[in-house]
């Protein structure tokens, strides 16, 4: 039992680490969506001193990609106010995991105490409650029972009853919080696309640019570059959003994993 509930707030501990890992990635996300504002706000006032007749299309494109960055700002800015809330959640609910654990050990300390020694059924009975991972309400209910026949003291069996029913709402309370948590994790998958489909189209309208630029020769040099430099942003923004599935996919493995160890 013991190694059981250690092994399962190791676990739990480490959502928590990549929950900070996913926060520290879209903080990095933020930086790559202020850059392409920038560099955009700079193509639209280089654009609007061209000639005029050469700068029309450039000015255009430069002004589309110039406001994609504040239609995607909210979906950067999510991402770390979810982690936020998944952080609080795991570590709540490593919390309530070591209560359990508490509660549990004190309920398996009473039952050791139980019965005859010499009887070989109960003390069977007590090396099986002893191996159980008390990670589901079925392990709860063998201890309950074994309790509630064996302990002929009314004090000590109501403060075991109570306790048993503690744990129940601590075992629920786990599974609840775990069921919010991968709730969470799919609203971070949500904003990944929508991240990812923003770098698509600043990469199309850095194409465009190009082409553009070469069109009017030695006047869109400075375009060639913006579009050079924009789809290297790009390219560190996708790298940025690979890093953060990766660390969402494992997230997502050990929620997945987690929960299905709780039967409450």
């Amino acid at each position: 039992m013991i190694q059981a509930l250690i092994d399962y707030n190791r676990d739990m501990n480490r959502v928590f680490g990549t929950c900070v890992r996913i926060q520290g990635t879209a903080r990095h996300l933020g930086d790559s969506n202020l850059e392409i504002e920038l560099l955009a706000r700079n193509g639209v006032a280089e654009a609007a001193r061209l000639p005029e007749g050469k700068g029309r299309s450039l000015l255009v494109l430069a002004e589309v990609l110039s406001e994609l960055p504040d239609q995607i700002r909210p979906d950067v800015d999510n991402i770390e106010s979810l982690c936020e809330r998944l952080a609080r959640n795991t570590a709540d609910c490593s919390n309530v995991v070591r209560l359990y654990y508490q509660l549990v050990s004190s309920l398996l300390k009473t039952a050791s105490q139980l019965g005859e020694p010499t009887d070989g059924a109960t003390r069977r009975t007590k090396e099986h409650l002893q191996s159980q991972s008390y990670l589901s309400g079925g392990d709860l209910e063998g201890l309950e029972s074994f309790l509630s026949t064996k302990d002929t003291i009314a004090t000590r069996s109501r403060s075991s009853s109570m306790l048993n029913e503690r744990c129940r709402e601590n075992l629920g309370r786990i599974g609840d919080r775990l069921s919010e948590s991968e709730h969470i994790l799919c609203e971070v998958f949500d904003r990944i696309r929508s991240i990812l489909t923003f770098g698509r189209t600043a990469r199309y309208l850095a194409q465009n640019i190009a082409i553009e630029a070469a069109a009017i020769g030695p006047d869109g040099a400075n375009f060639t570059n913006l579009s050079r430099t924009i789809h290297d942003v790009v390219d560190q923004l996708e790298k940025n959003l690979s890093a953060l599935r990766q660390s969402a996919d494992k997230g997502e493995g050990l929620l997945e994993s987690l929960r299905r160890r709780v039967a409450a």
